[in-house]
């Protein structure tokens, strides 16, 4: 029988016992003793944010469901409860499941964060006002063990877990004590946060270990979608909730979740939807018929600069976009500083404009002749490199990165699409999402081959739809429900196993037919 929802709302910094809140709402249940906790008949099933009484440590089943005393158990948070079938008064229903959620709109602050392999985020909102108080972006400080998630899994299999772990806890309480001196305001003040990420990221986070997202059957130790204390993360905030947003599979996680509810790619959609996160991980998913596909391809760093030999962020001084004109080379960088590296948005405007002159062929060879900017070429111990700046320069190497990576995104829509039977003319709306994605010329990512040329009309920068969606569950508490929904009825493609992918791959690797 599948069990129905019964969401109640209790006040925010209420922890009221959990056989209180079940005999108020008439959900009956066996309590021979009145409550004081004597008969031990009073068990009910329990996932979420409670603190147990009788100061034992309740046995976890694999659903993560907890056998207590309701009479010995105060709810702190989100939670989920579960009647067991044998009681004969339960007036919601046998077996049914018990949402308990807090009030929205009390007075009170809010954090939404999204781990990105690269970049971190972190919002800190006022709940009443629904107001922005303080924004940050900064990068992640794991990468200093490794640009991919690949080689962070490495790092905590030779026994870098609770290095990696203490890294993000302490770069994020660093942040948060940050903003909070900013606006004058205290840790107790907090009172919900939602953090998204991809399922890594999570781990690390959690102090779980990813071993098990690395090797085949690729399977990790959680997908989230749970509510816990955030003083068990960080101590600072004994009175805040924290909420893990849920993830899909080892390799598409919470982030996507989050950007294809922000999005509402449900099973009602009437349109076909790609979404696309450029980055390091390059996850997508398909929504297509009441549907939904996703899969996910190692794009690998290189469009966020790393591996590029004068790569960088998209910071101040790095340059965005590329013009060749009659022989000349001009750059524009961001916040017209002066250059000082290239980033990913740089590297894809000066690749399409290195095509579109035969400076590169189609096999991605950089020319040293032929062309009208022989100017620029210079030869270098590893290679030709084009000038595109003083001190700044593309290299043969950098050109094979960029293959690499646009290979993998551009097959993995191929074959996302192919598995699926759609075609790109089904598809109403692709969705570029993620810092990266969002800043792309889409003219000049079709002329490399990062997206299908059909789409280019069709494409639309969304921003960090993965961050706004974290954002959205912090202030809408219902919305995580939905997103572990979501997740649950998402099918992923596995494309380390598909015959389909590696064809494509190949034949994406190139730029043009020569």
């Amino acid at each position: 029988m599948s069990k129905s929802i019964v969401t109640i709302h209790i006040k925010e910094g209420e922890q009221p016992l959990l056989c209180d809140v079940l005999t108020k709402h008439q959900i009956r249940f066996s309590q021979p003793c009145g409550g004081r906790g004597l008969c031990k008949k009073c068990l009910v099933s329990v996932k979420g944010s409670c603190i147990f009484l009788n100061h034992t440590k309740p046995i976890e089943d694999s659903q993560g469901f907890k056998r207590v005393q309701a009479c010995q158990t105060r709810v702190t948070g989100v939670i989920e409860v579960q009647v067991p079938k044998d009681q004969e008064a339960v007036v919601a229903g046998q077996g049914d499941a018990l949402d308990l959620t807090y009030d929205d709109g009390k007075p009170g602050l809010g954090i939404a964060i999204d781990i990105g392999t690269t970049t971190i985020s972190v919002g800190l909102y006022d709940l009443l006002e629904e107001k922005l108080l303080q924004i940050t972006h900064v990068h992640n400080l794991q990468q200093a063990h490794g640009a991919d998630v690949l080689s962070r899994i490495d790092y905590a299999n030779r026994g870098g877990l609770v290095e990696l772990q203490n890294e993000i806890v302490s770069q994020l309480e660093e942040i948060l004590e940050s903003q909070l001196k900013t606006v004058e305001k205290q840790p107790a003040e907090v009172l919900r946060c939602v953090i998204t990420g991809n399922t890594t990221m999570l781990h690390l986070l959690c102090g779980l270990n990813p071993k098990g997202i690395g090797v085949a059957p690729f399977t990790p130790v959680s997908l989230f979608g749970k509510t816990k204390p955030m003083d068990t993360l960080f101590p600072a905030f004994i009175r805040a909730q924290l909420y893990l947003a849920p993830c899909i599979s080892a390799y598409v996680g919470a982030d996507i979740t989050c950007g294809m509810h922000l999005k509402n790619m449900g099973l009602n959609q009437k349109e076909t939807i790609l979404l696309v996160d450029i980055g390091t991980n390059g996850e997508m998913a398909l929504c297509h018929q009441g549907k939904i596909l996703c899969c996910a391809t190692a794009a690998g760093p290189a469009f966020e600069g790393a591996l590029i030999e004068c790569g960088m962020s998209a910071a101040p001084g790095a340059i965005e976009a590329l013009r060749l004109d009659a022989g000349r080379v001009s750059v524009k960088t961001i916040a017209n500083q002066k250059p000082s590296g290239i980033c990913g948005s740089g590297l894809i405007s000066a690749v399409s404009a290195l095509l579109s002159a035969g400076v590169i062929s189609g096999s991605g060879q950089l020319l040293g002749e032929s062309h009208a900017y022989t100017n620029a070429i210079v030869q270098s111990n590893d290679g030709l490199r084009f000038t595109l700046c003083e001190q700044v320069y593309l290299s043969q190497k950098d050109i094979r990165n960029i293959q690499l990576a646009k290979a993998a995104i551009g097959a993995g829509i191929q074959t996302l699409c192919q598995l699926a039977r759609v075609s790109y003319s089904e598809i109403d709306h692709l969705w570029l999402s993620g810092n990266f994605g969002s800043s792309l010329i889409v003219k000049d990512a079709a002329n490399i081959g990062l997206i299908p040329d059909e789409l280019v009309p069709k494409s639309s920068g969304i921003g960090n739809c993965a961050y706004g969606g974290a954002v959205a569950a912090l202030f809408v508490c219902k919305r995580r429900k939905e997103m572990e929904i979501l997740a649950a009825h998402t099918k992923e493609i596995s494309l380390s196993s598909s015959p389909e992918f590696m064809e494509n791959y190949i034949d994406q690797m190139a730029f043009y037919e020569e």
